[in-house]
C-alpha cells in the first residue's frame, strides 16, 4: 500500500516529458508575443528622440535664421554622422581666442580655426552657438542621458548626439570599446527634405534595418 502511494505521488517519464514540451510551448509564446512589443518600444522611441531633436534644431533656426551646420566636408566620408549638432545644440564657450568649451563643462574644449580640430573632425572651424559670456549662449537640447552621447574619438575627444538603442553597424564603437549608434545630420544639401534638413538612424527592428527619420510621417 505504502509503495502504491509513493508512485502516485511522483511523475512519470511520459508525464515529465509531457510538461517540458508544454513549458516549451508556452515559451515560444511568450517570445513571439515580446519580440513584437520589444521592436514596437524601440520604434517609439527613436520616434521620440527624433521628435525631441527636430524641436531643438527648430528652435535654433528660429534664433539664428539658420539651420545648424553639417559636416560638409567632401574629404570626410564619415561627415553625415561626425557632425556638429551636439555642440551646436547645447553650446559652447570660446576659451583662449580659438578654443571652444561645451558649457556643461565636463567634456574637453576643442581647438577651432583651420585645419584645427573642429575642422578636421567636424567640418567646420567653430560653432555659431558660442560666446565668451554664459548667459549669450543657449542650450536647445537639454537632460541628455548617457545614452544619448557617445565618444567617438579620443585626442581631441569629439561627442557625438546617438539614438539610445542599437543600430545595425557594429564597427562603430567608442575608444572604450562601446558600440553606438549616431544619428545622422545634413543641413547643406538634404535629399528628403529640400530648403530644411535630413536628420535620421538606422535601428534593427524584426531581422530589417529600418531607417528613423524625419521625413516619414
Amino acid at each position: 500500500m505504502t509503495k502504491r502511494m509513493k508512485r502516485a505521488g511522483g511523475f512519470t517519464l511520459i508525464e515529465l516529458l509531457v510538461v517540458i514540451a508544454v513549458m516549451g510551448i508556452l515559451a515560444g509564446i511568450t517570445i513571439s508575443v515580446l519580440g513584437p512589443i520589444s521592436d514596437t518600444k524601440k520604434r517609439k522611441g527613436m520616434e521620440a528622440d527624433l521628435k525631441r531633436l527636430v524641436t531643438a534644431i527648430e528652435n535654433y533656426k528660429a534664433k539664428f535664421h539658420h539651420y545648424p551646420p553639417d559636416n560638409n566636408d567632401p574629404r570626410n566620408f564619415d561627415r553625415d554622422w561626425m557632425h556638429p549638432l551636439y555642440y551646436e545644440l547645447t553650446g559652447t564657450l570660446v576659451v583662449n581666442t580659438t578654443q571652444f568649451q561645451p558649457v556643461d563643462g565636463v567634456r574637453q574644449a576643442l581647438d577651432g580655426g583651420p585645419g584645427a580640430h573642429t575642422e578636421t573632425f567636424l567640418g567646420v572651424r567653430g560653432f555659431v552657438n558660442s560666446s565668451t559670456k554664459r548667459p549669450d549662449v543657449k542650450v536647445f537640447l537639454t537632460d541628455l542621458r548617457p545614452v544619448h552621447l557617445a565618444q567617438a574619438r579620443t585626442g581631441p575627444d569629439i561627442y557625438l548626439l546617438t539614438a539610445a538603442v542599437p543600430g545595425p553597424n557594429k564597427n562603430l564603437v567608442t575608444p572604450g570599446g562601446q558600440p553606438f549608434n549616431p544619428w545622422r545630420y545634413n543641413s547643406s544639401n538634404p535629399t528628403n527634405n529640400p530648403g530644411k534638413f535630413d536628420l535620421w538612424a538606422e535601428v534593427v527592428i524584426g531581422k530589417q534595418t529600418n531607417v528613423i527619420g524625419n521625413w516619414h510621417k
